[in-house]
């Protein structure tokens, strides 16, 4: 919807849960570059993070879910982002989805 005042246009756009919780994301994404973390938002409802070895992937998720808005982080799997290193060393990419349920 908009509507038009003089030669401005004023634009109203509804902003749904899901918009609100990518827009938190990607403003965490900044936080978390600063420790050496990414934050990346999926097409499919779920969201990356790529972090070194020594930090917990699913502390991460969490902190990333509640700073989103939302209770936890759910689905989470760690893999090593070169497959060729032993599990647990170099760079790590963490996929999760946020949830808003308690349990």
């Amino acid at each position: 919807m908009h509507t038009v005042r003089g030669n401005v246009i004023v634009l109203a756009i509804a902003v749904n849960r899901e918009q609100r919780m990518q827009r938190a994301l990607i403003i965490i994404v900044c936080g978390f570059a600063a420790a050496c973390a990414t934050v990346k938002i999926n097409h499919d409802g779920t969201n990356t993070i790529t972090h070194a070895s020594e930090a917990n992937g699913k502390q991460l998720a969490d902190r990333a879910c509640k700073d989103a808005g939302e209770h936890s982080a759910i689905d989470v799997v760690t893999i090593n982002k070169d497959a060729s290193l032993p599990p647990g060393t170099g760079r790590q990419t963490t996929t999760f989805r946020c949830s808003s349920d308690p349990h």
